[in-house]
């Protein structure tokens, strides 16, 4: 009873300060460099898969302790990238990412660690190719793979494509 007094007491000066009413802005891609006093990553892992959806495309990256270069394969439905001498940070990197909520090619992401470094398998929901950049960050690296989204037919409403096979299991 008192651990349930302690969390009303926490959550109702926060709704009175109107904290409740603060919309959702999307994610942004930070980063705390240990050179300023952030904490300090160990080198060689992935801390970060993350998911932006655009206006005119949408953008799956993830935050790396090692300057890697990613190997990438891409071909019809689907966009494999292997990330060599890096291991998932966290056992929670391992959930796949569905961003079924939101308009994007993208069907699903998952990642996982394999043998000599990380493998992230993209599936989409139609054909088609990701834009793969690199970028540094202080300490981090971050490798972007950018999709975008179907062309508008002539009265504005998305060409419909071919749907991609169901992802194997």
């Amino acid at each position: 009873m008192h651990t349930r007094l302690l969390v009303l007491a926490m959550v109702v000066p926060a709704l009175a300060r109107g904290q409740a009413e603060r919309a959702y802005s999307g994610v942004s891609v930070l980063y705390a460099d240990p050179a300023k006093g952030g904490p300090v990553a160990q080198p060689g892992q992935v801390r970060w898969l993350g998911f932006e959806p655009g206006p005119e495309s949408s953008r799956f990256f993830i935050q790396l302790t090692e300057r890697v270069e990613p190997e990438v394969s891409q071909g019809g439905s689907s966009v494999t990238l292997r990330l060599p001498g890096v291991r998932l940070s966290t056992r929670n990197m391992r959930r796949p990412i569905v961003p079924r909520f939101f308009a994007t090619p993208v069907r699903m992401v998952r990642a996982k660690n394999e043998a000599g470094g990380v493998v992230v398998r993209i599936t989409l929901k139609q054909t088609g190719e990701a834009k793969v950049t690199t970028q540094d960050q202080g300490a981090y690296r971050l490798v972007i793979l950018e999709f975008p989204l179907a062309e508008p037919d002539a009265d504005g409403q998305p060409k419909p494509a071919s749907p991609a096979p169901p992802p194997a299991q």
